[in-house]
């Protein structure tokens, strides 16, 4: 006989939400959902995990496009899944909006991921600073994420060594290409696309 309680809700259905399925069987050990008692025998506690595979999109503005790496793992296991990138030009208003759109359209399968983060390569300074153009695609970036729900993390382009183990006097872009596209395959690569993957990988 079981005990009156309320079902579970469709929501309850994401990580270690608990379903209740019918079986037959004859043991009668019991178990608890949510402080109800359930007999084994007339139902059997199914728990059921739902576990979003963790995504990061690295994100690296240049003065005329967006590198767009989008990777999963992390450490031994990180992967790229795909390269992407978006060429803009900031003339004008509209310029911004197509841009905003393109990368609300990137970010999409994101947006659908709630273990989904942007690891943004932020803006330079000094010497080797960004580019104006840059700084603004960047602010872009930041709008599109609000856009899309999805978090930044945003990441320095001195903290790319480290992440990727650089010894000595290695250059982070160099290291970045040999690590992940010693063969070529990515024959779109470039110093943007060695940036944003690096940045995802600080970030996995």
């Amino acid at each position: 006989h079981i005990p009156a309680g309320p079902p579970p809700r469709p929501d309850d259905e994401g990580d270690g939400a608990i379903q209740v399925g019918i079986a037959r069987s004859p043991r009668r050990s019991a178990t608890r959902w949510r402080g109800i008692a359930l007999t084994r025998r007339d139902f059997t506690v199914v728990r059921h995990f739902c576990h979003d595979r963790p995504m990061i999109f690295g994100v690296s503005p240049t003065r005329d496009a967006i590198a767009i790496a989008q990777t999963t793992g992390s450490g031994e296991t990180f992967a790229i899944t795909s390269i992407k990138s978006i060429r803009f030009q900031v003339a004008s208003g509209d310029d911004l909006k197509e841009l905003l759109e393109g990368l609300i359209a990137s970010f999409a399968k994101g947006r659908r991921n709630r273990r989904a983060t942007i690891a943004l390569l932020v803006s330079s300074s000094g010497r080797f600073k960004s580019s104006v153009e840059a700084i603004k695609a960047e602010a872009v970036v930041e709008l599109a994420a609000v856009e899309s729900e999805i978090a930044v993390v945003k990441v320095s382009t001195a903290s790319l060594k480290k992440a990727l183990g650089c010894a000595g006097g290695e250059k982070w872009p160099a290291l970045a290409t040999e690590r992940f596209n010693p063969d070529g395959v990515y024959e779109s690569w470039s110093r943007g696309t060695a940036g944003a993957v690096a940045a995802a990988l600080k970030v996995a």
